[in-house]
C-alpha cells in the first residue's frame, strides 16, 4: 500500500472548500486513493475525504467492513459520490480525524442510497443503514466544506471550537 500522508486538522481553509468532481480517472487519481487508503486505515478511521488531506476532488474513501464488523465489502474510494436518497434520523456521536478529540452528537438520517464511481470507471450504487450511512454522510459533507460541528446549535459550536483550540495550547 502507498504511503500515508498527513491529515488536515482545523482551521486548514481547504477545509471549508468545496471540492471540484473527478473528471478523469488516471494515474494521478489513482496514487491519491490508494494514499487514502493507507491514510485511512493507519489513522485509524472509518472514513477519509480526500480535501482533508489537500485534494479538493470529490473522493472519499470508506472501509465499511470496518464499521459492519465483517470482512466484506472491504475498504474503497469512491469518486464523485451523489446522495440520492435518505430517510429516518437520529442523534450520535461523531468524530473526525481533523478535529481530533473532538466529539459530539449529531442528527443524521439513518438510511441512505449514494451512486458513485469506483477506480475502473463503473458508475454503482450503495445502500447503507445505520454507522454506515452516518460515515457515508459525514464524508459527503467534507466534499461539500462541511465539518460535522457546522451541523450544530452555533452555541455548541462556539464552545466546541474554544475546547478545540485549548486542548490545541495544552498539546504545544
Amino acid at each position: 500500500m502507498a504511503d500515508p500522508v498527513g491529515i488536515l486538522k482545523y482551521p486548514n481553509p481547504l477545509l471549508a472548500a468545496k471540492s471540484a468532481p473527478v473528471e478523469s480517472i488516471d494515474i494521478r487519481i489513482r496514487a491519491i486513493a490508494h494514499r487514502m487508503l493507507s491514510t485511512m486505515l493507519m489513522a485509524p478511521g472509518y472514513g477519509l475525504a480526500a480535501s482533508q488531506v489537500g485534494v479538493l476532488k470529490r473522493m472519499l474513501a470508506v472501509d465499511p467492513g470496518r464499521i459492519i464488523g465483517e470482512p466484506e465489502p472491504g475498504p474503497m474510494v469512491m469518486l464523485n459520490p451523489v446522495v440520492l436518497e435518505t430517510g429516518g434520523g437520529a442523534l450520535d456521536e461523531e468524530g473526525c480525524l481533523s478535529l481530533p478529540g473532538i466529539y459530539a452528537l449529531v442528527g443524521r438520517p439513518t438510511w441512505m442510497v449514494l451512486e458513485y464511481t469506483n477506480l475502473v470507471g463503473k458508475r454503482l450504487t450503495m445502500e447503507a443503514d445505520g454507522y454506515l450511512a452516518r460515515c457515508l454522510l459525514h464524508e459527503v459533507d467534507h466534499l461539500d466544506g462541511i465539518l460535522f460541528w457546522d451541523r450544530l446549535p452555533r452555541s455548541q459550536r462556539t464552545v466546541m471550537k474554544m475546547k478545540y483550540f485549548t486542548r490545541l495550547e495544552w498539546v504545544r
